[in-house]
């Protein structure tokens, strides 16, 4: 018979490892640029500064490359979410209990709802319908 009492096991954060999250939102985004910046060749992805044929003019030319960077960076959004939220609730249950974390939070969500609006917006840009209307 054992008498010794039971040492309480030290608790462990459930949830994915930040460094995959960290690395798979980097590898998307990174792979995302490809398709539209100079490793595909010319012409670059548009800025806002050009003049509207020039922007028009690439979605045309170009819907395949942009919808392969939409949806990588929609994909890598999703990642950032994610690592944004496993932080905030990896603070929590460290014992932060300062509006750090839960600003941390609101930027973090912000940042990705951006991202997915910025996605739905560039594949929205190649949409048939929309590429032939200038």
């Amino acid at each position: 018979m054992n008498s010794q009492p039971d040492t309480p096991k030290p608790q462990r954060h459930l949830g994915p490892p930040l460094w995959l999250l960290a690395i798979l939102y980097t590898l998307l985004f990174n792979a995302g640029l490809y398709p539209v910046t100079a490793f595909a060749g010319k012409p670059y992805w548009p800025g806002p500064w050009e003049p509207q044929s020039v922007i028009i003019t690439y979605f045309q030319a170009r819907p395949g490359h942009v919808l392969a960077c939409m949806f990588l960076q929609f994909g890598a959004t999703i990642c950032l979410g994610l690592f944004t939220v496993v932080a905030v609730s990896r603070l929590r249950f460290l014992g932060v209990q300062s509006a750090g974390s839960w600003i941390a939070l609101f930027g973090g969500l912000l940042t990705v709802f951006d991202g997915v609006a910025a996605s739905l917006i560039g594949w929205t840009m190649i949409h048939p319908a929309v590429l032939q209307s200038s």
